[in-house]
């Protein structure tokens, strides 16, 4: 009987023991991580050095589609990080707020920094920051805008000009800050480049015909006159003052007198100039063109510059690697495809992964050799890049359709073609 009755006056215990707990107000105070009180003001107090709190991370689409409104003032104080924007976000009564400064809450436009001639149904865009967010756009001069103004993804009419063509920026207001961001574009002949990127060059040969100018790569490659399209044939490091003519004056170096930025001066401007040495000036200047932004005497012309070794390796497999082609097509590891042209002009088309049409033609122009005399016209190409490299330079060359090296030293006095890349 004693032990039954042992057995009621516990479980009763038990009883009232839940009974006052839940009747009680909810009024505690907890510090999590330390044996303290909390602070009078604290209602919840984390101590640690060791770790910090995570919020729930949710993406913009996400968060989004938690459905608050401008009515959820219910919702205020509530707090996430958004990963699209990678900020701490709360609900302020009305509206997302990012505890960002204002530098950083906008993300790069994404798009093409490179197209051709009047292309269409370029895209442009930027991570949405929110519901409430205003989109304003702005394209240069001679582009237009062909739908999405006033959200953060429009679609695009490039123009005409050749060249670098000013900027893309979009400028959003996310209801607390205003920013603005910002793409370089230009206009030319763009190819991909390992790591995703683009390269935009000029689509046609430094000094080619002004016939050759407005014709597209397909078109190159099908013309009737290919020397037309050959272009100029430079010595390392020199200005266009005529030696990389057809037939200019040659004379004997190298030369022991410069101007100002290291050219050639009086009877010798405009002469191809031939030396027993790897160069055609004493002494050496590996600065007249720079790996490193535009040479003081770079050719190409305002925008363009010539391109670096590295950038000629970017658009084939990205390690400088020499490499035979199983044949007239090969897929670089770029994504750039490949297809030699055998017939009326001979050379490369390339074409970008995920298109069927060829955005550069690089036809093969030969080179003039440290004699002057003309050497593989119509079955090697020669490309000059901006690198120096011992006493020599480094080109992008190929021959035929059975092999490309990316970067190979040549020397200085070697007259060889220039395709210009946008700055």
């Amino acid at each position: 009987m004693n032990l039954k009755l042992s057995i009621v006056n516990y479980q009763l215990s038990i009883f009232v023991a839940i009974v006052t707990f839940f009747a009680l107000p909810l009024k505690a105070q907890v510090t999590i991580g330390a044996q303290k009180a909390p602070h009078s003001y604290s209602v919840l107090e984390l101590m640690s050095t060791k770790g910090g709190l995570r919020l729930p991370m949710l993406n913009t689409s996400e968060r989004d589609a938690l459905k608050l409104t401008p009515d959820s003032t219910e919702a205020s104080g509530l707090v996430i990080y958004n990963t699209d924007i990678n900020s701490v976000e709360f609900w302020s009564k009305d509206k997302w707020v990012a505890l960002r400064d204002n530098s950083s809450f906008l993300s790069p436009i994404s798009g093409n920094n490179g197209v051709t001639k009047g292309a269409t149904g370029l895209i442009y865009s930027v991570i949405p920051v929110s519901d409430l967010a205003t989109y304003t756009w702005t394209v240069p001069t001679d582009w237009s805008i062909t739908s999405g103004e006033n959200t953060n993804s429009i679609t695009v009419t490039a123009g005409t000009t050749e060249g670098p063509a000013g900027s893309i920026t979009v400028t959003v207001n996310n209801g607390n800050y205003t920013e603005t961001s910002t793409l370089v574009v230009s206009v030319g002949c763009p190819v991909k480049t390992v790591g995703g990127g683009w390269l935009t060059f000029m689509c046609y040969n430094l000094g080619a015909e002004d016939a050759v100018k407005s014709l597209t790569p397909d078109q190159q490659a099908n013309y009737s006159t290919p020397a037309d399209e050959y272009g100029g044939y430079y010595q390392w490091g020199r200005v266009a003052d005529g030696h990389q003519l057809s037939n200019p004056d040659v004379i004997t170096g190298p030369i022991t007198t410069f101007d100002a930025i290291g050219q050639a001066v009086g009877d010798t401007i405009g002469k191809f100039i031939v030396s027993g040495t790897s160069d055609w000036r004493s002494p050496q200047n590996n600065n007249l063109w720079s790996n490193d932004g535009k040479g003081v005497a770079d050719p190409c012309p305002d925008g363009w510059r010539v391109p670096t070794n590295y950038e000629w390796i970017a658009i084939t497999n990205g390690d400088g690697i020499a490499f035979y082609t199983p044949g007239s097509s090969y897929t670089c590891t770029s994504g750039n495809k490949w297809v030699w042209n055998n017939t009326p002009t001979r050379g490369w088309l390339i074409t970008p992964a995920n298109s069927s049409i060829p955005t550069l033609f690089l036809p093969a122009s030969g080179r003039r050799d440290g004699t002057a005399s003309f050497s593989n016209v119509a079955n090697y190409g020669f490309y000059w890049s901006s690198a120096t490299s011992g006493l020599g330079c480094d080109c992008f060359s190929f021959g035929n359709f059975t092999s490309i090296t990316p970067s190979s030293s040549y020397g200085r006095t070697n007259g060889m073609s220039i395709r210009c890349v946008a700055e």
